[in-house]
């Protein structure tokens, strides 16, 4: 029994689908990424500092709530980072999809229109 022919043209239409919905999605999550100022990460360390030390009912010396402070910051720009590079990733292969499908009709009609010139 053969298989069913398939349109070699199905392939970029479905990499243009996929890139169209990848950049629409990612672009849009990429301008509601939050910008955080100095004074928000200060808060935010702040309140975490708090909390962690309410959660382990600890006590700590000044150099070790300086450390915790440096500590907590950390994870939070880390955090921040991370989901700014899931964003951008997620654009970049969006992007990316397009950059070949694109490229697969324009060298399929270069080819075609090569092919039929006498």
């Amino acid at each position: 029994m053969p298989s069913p022919r398939r349109s070699p043209r199905a392939f970029p239409f479905m990499l243009l689908a996929v890139g169209i919905g990848l950049s629409g999605y990612y672009g849009l999550q990429w301008t509601k990424l939050p910008q955080y100022s100095d004074a928000d990460l200060d808060a935010s360390t702040e309140l975490n500092v708090q909390l962690e030390l309410q959660s382990r009912n600890a006590r700590t010396d000044a150099a070790g709530l300086e450390r915790l402070r440096r500590q907590v910051r950390q994870e939070l720009q880390a955090d921040i980072a991370r989901e700014r590079s899931e964003v951008e990733t997620g654009l970049g292969a969006g992007l990316i999809a397009l950059v070949l499908a694109i490229g697969h009709f324009v060298l399929s009609g270069l080819l075609d229109r090569e092919r039929r010139t006498p």
